[in-house]
């Protein structure tokens, strides 16, 4: 759904703020905005009437931004949520993040007044299908509606299966391995939240069965992969409640020989829901493991009982930064902090540091420039069954370590309000790139269905008339094809120009694109893509 099929609710005690809010929505393609000056009204048109997101300040002097955030949750509405507010940074971070953990699909958060560009990058986030509502997350401590006799059929029965996340080179964007991820589908019904079931079975003490059901169809799979030449590394999450057995190294070494697969190429991500039960037997397990040359990541770290103790108490090799940080980073002034402070000692102590949650490019960018090494996350690739991971990977122009199995020509998605000059220039780039495919157009929409259709290895944009509007749609471009070089056509370099392309990691050409300049850049800009972005 598009921004011109949206309904939006404005909703802010300033009226004078309401007209500006109003003015830019609409400018940025906004197809309907409703007004109020009164949280009560607004709730009460939202029980009414379908609105897609909602666009709220904080300070409000009858119900402020929190209350009306709770009121507005127990509406349990497919809605989402965009915060615009003069209030601390920090404290407005803090209430997006407050909204999210009651089951609201939070957009972000705006300093107040809201600038144009970033008010239309937070609004784009929704054009894809409309919001559903998700139960908020529950305590650690409440009891869920999970059966121990069903949980123990799933785990016989085969409905709960590994699906897998690729891990990538954070530079290169090589597939580096996979995380196995347990999901539970069963044969009626729908899928049940891992964040439901997973607390179930270790509240119920069946960690150990679940481990053993994942750990073993991912063995299976990573020795298929091996056979076909893939150099991949899997990770599978352990329970710190697994971590006291003391037949744990044997379980792991005996179950990876069996199925031909090198300790080496095996991490256990450690989970750490709860505290060390044994902390004696814990130590032992894990520091035969580590002897062993099974990886040992500490997962999600910064959450739940990690902490600083725990890295220098256990061998760790692999440092996870939560998700939950990675969502906020350019948006929290503290998260930033927190994120830097962690690749720091991290990267002091000689830990391998992996990202998950990568969701934006300038996450994804924030996170290569601080030293992250490897990166997950749904701007690659979201979850997937076996068969479908193997088909994604075949695809995966990057390819893995040894070499890439995207074998078909490469692919140039032109855009600018020229085609002639686009059709010009692809037919420059063909006399350098054998059997390149190109597909030139001047609308966005078109482009985004070409994208779709056949993923870019080369984006080009040309820039020369509308510099700013260019770059802008540069970046939209690029988030929804983010393993493809961008190559942005100007009319003349200078210092602002050069400092746009640092930023969105783009490659600068002037017109005219003559077969001299072509050469020049074109074998760099292509080659191995094992490079990093420049």
């Amino acid at each position: 759904m598009s921004l011109a099929q949206r309904v939006v609710l404005a909703l802010d005690d300033d009226p004078l703020y309401l007209d500006i809010l109003v003015e830019q929505l609409q400018a940025i393609g906004v197809g309907r905005v409703l007004v109020h000056t009164r949280a009560e009204a607004a709730l009460l048109e939202l029980k009414q009437r379908a609105v897609d997101v909602v666009v709220s300040d904080l300070d409000m002097p009858e119900v402020d931004g929190p209350r009306f955030l709770h009121q507005l949750a127990d509406l349990r509405l497919p809605i989402q949520v965009l915060l615009v507010s003069g209030t601390r940074p920090d404290l407005l971070a803090s209430v997006v993040e407050f909204g999210r953990t009651l089951g609201l699909q939070m957009i972000g958060g705006l300093p107040k007044p809201a600038e144009l560009d970033a008010l239309e990058a937070l609004l784009q986030r929704c054009e894809g299908p409309q919001a559903v509502w998700t139960e908020p997350p529950r305590a650690q401590d409440e009891p869920l509606a999970l059966d121990r006799a069903d949980l123990e059929r799933a785990l016989a029965d085969g409905t709960i299966r590994p699906w897998y996340q690729p891990k990538v080179d954070a530079y290169s964007l090589r597939v580096m391995g996979v995380e196995a991820l347990a999901r539970w589908m069963p044969p009626q019904g729908p899928a049940i939240s891992p964040a439901r079931f997973v607390p179930a079975m270790e509240a119920a003490g069946l960690s150990w069965p679940l481990f053993v059901c994942i750990f073993e169809q991912v063995l299976k799979d990573l020795a298929a992969w091996h056979a076909l030449g893939w150099p991949l590394r899997a990770a599978v999450n352990l329970s710190m409640d697994c971590t006291d057995r003391l037949d744990l190294p044997e379980q792991v070494s005996d179950r990876a020989r069996a199925a031909g697969v090198a300790l080496e190429d095996l991490t256990l991500e450690i989970t750490e829901s709860r505290l060390m039960a044994n902390r004696s037997a814990s130590l032992e397990t894990l520091n035969r493991l580590a002897l062993m040359r099974v990886k040992l990541s500490i997962d999600d770290f910064g959450t739940g009982y990690s902490s600083l103790a725990q890295l220098a108490d256990l061998p760790f090799s692999e440092l996870k930064i939560d998700g939950g940080f990675v969502r906020r980073i350019g948006r929290d002034h503290k998260v930033d902090r927190i994120v830097q402070a962690t690749v720091a000692f991290g990267t002091g102590l000689g830990m391998e540091l992996v990202a998950e949650g990568v969701e934006e490019l300038g996450q994804w960018r924030a996170l290569r420039h601080q030293g992250v090494h490897q990166v997950q996350g749904y701007l690659w690739a979201r979850p997937m069954p076996e068969a479908d991971f193997r088909a994604w990977l075949q695809r995966w122009r990057p390819g893995h370590e040894g070499g890439s199995l995207n074998q078909a020509p490469l692919a140039l998605l032109a855009l600018g309000p020229s085609v002639g000059d686009l059709q010009a220039w692809a037919q420059t780039l063909r006399r350098h790139i054998p059997g390149l495919r190109s597909s030139c157009t001047p609308l966005e929409a078109e482009a985004l269905s070409s994208i779709a259709a056949v993923p870019p290895d080369l984006l080009l944009v040309d820039a020369r008339e509308s510099p700013q509007d260019a770059w802008s749609l540069a970046e939209r471009l690029h988030q929804r094809s983010p393993t493809a070089r961008l190559v942005v056509v100007v009319s003349n370099l200078d210092e602002a120009r050069l400092q746009s392309a640092r930023v969105a990691d783009a490659w600068l050409v002037t017109h005219p694109l003559g077969d001299a300049q072509v050469e020049h850049w074109v074998h760099r800009l292509l080659q191995g893509w094992s490079d990093a972005p420049r």
